[in-house]
């Protein structure tokens, strides 16, 4: 996870659609997720079906694309 959210977070990151359908991410590995994708301008379509991540995770991925949100207007 550490690799793929370094990954995102670089400016020159062109990936427009992330598949983890079933990749075991936990609700303590969402806040590094959250945290890449808040800094990516680029990913359109995340798919995190059949995952761990709880309603903290939820939360946690919420708050950060409602941040993503409020920073490319």
């Amino acid at each position: 996870m550490l690799h793929l959210c370094e990954a995102l977070k670089n400016p020159t990151c062109v990936l427009n659609t992330l598949i983890l359908w079933n990749n075991q991410i936990s609700s303590s590995s969402i806040g590094s997720l959250t945290e890449a994708l808040i800094k990516n301008k680029n990913l359109h379509t995340l798919n995190l079906g059949q995952n761990a991540i709880a309603d903290n995770g939820a939360c946690t991925l919420k708050m950060g694309l409602q941040e993503r949100v409020r920073k490319n207007i």
